[in-house]
């Protein structure tokens, strides 16, 4: 299950831990199996110390793709930073 991840917050949590308001659009769900393709939150600050949270889809399209791909979308899956990584 390369390329998954948990999410369990809450939008009331990530607003009292980042001061992170909801932009209306999107209520994002708990997820213990998150995969590429979902729409997830991010927190994004527009202006300074007005920060909101909204949905993305999570994937990495190509500067040179003209369309979004369907099906598996590419993901970087490097270890950056961990110690396998470094050894």
């Amino acid at each position: 299950m390369c390329g998954r991840y948990v999410y369990k917050s809450t939008l009331k949590e990530l607003e009292k831990n980042y001061g992170a308001l909801p932009d209306g659009y999107f209520n994002p769900e708990p997820s213990y199996n998150v995969c590429p393709t979902d729409t997830m939150p991010i927190i994004m600050e527009p202006d300074p110390g007005h920060r909101i949270v909204s949905g993305y889809r999570w994937g990495l399209i190509p500067s040179w793709s003209k369309e979004i791909p369907n099906g598996r979308p590419m993901i970087n899956e490097c270890p950056i930073g961990t110690p396998a990584a470094i050894s």
